[in-house]
């Protein structure tokens, strides 16, 4: 809820305005402020630009990014085609998601995390290691028991065998996906109608994930 978002960063931009010399609290509103950005798709790099703040605060004040950030500055460096960078920050925030969270919630986070780790596979050029990424983001989802990251995984999976040629399996990917659209989920009829599309011409409909954002941020 874009609204509600608003308000709750307009409450911490109040707060960081009393406490003007706390980075920490500077660090988490700039985080904030570009998980909004990017989640409701107002400026995406007026996100990144707000994610590569936060971090930069924290680390000249000698304070530990928190996973959120670690996460989200890897988008950064990813745009920047730093990508062993990015992978090292994605790592780094998987071991802190681990640290700090029970399983169910640390498994929708790593679902997140393995996802954006395929992302900058791909980039890479290394199909292996997205395959790897994107399984992993489907075990995670699963743990989870959080339907939205299951859906999720099988639609990239689904992407990623259909540009790799392997036609039957992206086919098998996108049914699965298609049999989760029966439940609730917080996805449009556009992106039921594509997948419905890539399963009846795999070999003809668009490249990419135009319908979904690859990469993705984590509050």
């Amino acid at each position: 809820n874009y609204e509600r978002a608003s308000h709750y960063i307009g409450e911490i931009k109040k707060i960081a305005s009393k406490f003007p010399d706390d980075a920490e609290i500077s660090s988490i509103y700039h985080n904030t402020l570009g998980i909004l950005y990017y989640h409701e798709e107002i400026d995406r790099k007026r996100a990144l630009i707000e994610f590569k703040k936060s971090i930069q605060i924290a680390q000249k004040h000698g304070i530990e990014p928190s996973y959120s950030n670690t996460n989200n500055y890897a988008l950064v460096l990813i745009k920047e085609g730093k990508y062993d960078e990015a992978l090292k920050m994605l790592s780094e925030a998987n071991q802190k998601i681990l640290t700090v969270f029970h399983k169910n919630e640390a498994s929708e986070l790593l679902s997140l995390n393995y996802l954006n780790r395929g992302v900058c596979y791909i980039y890479k050029g290394i199909p292996d290691s997205v395959n790897y990424c994107f399984e992993k983001s489907l075990e995670y989802a699963r743990n989870s028991l959080k339907n939205e990251g299951v859906f999720r995984a099988y639609v990239y999976l689904g992407v990623f065998n259909q540009e790799e040629g392997n036609y039957d399996l992206a086919i098998e990917y996108f049914n699965k996906a298609k049999e989760l659209l029966n439940i609730p989920l917080n996805f449009s009829n556009k992106i039921s109608a594509t997948i419905q599309f890539k399963i009846e011409s795999p070999k003809n409909s668009k490249r990419s994930l135009f319908f979904l954002p690859w990469l993705r941020c984590v509050k």
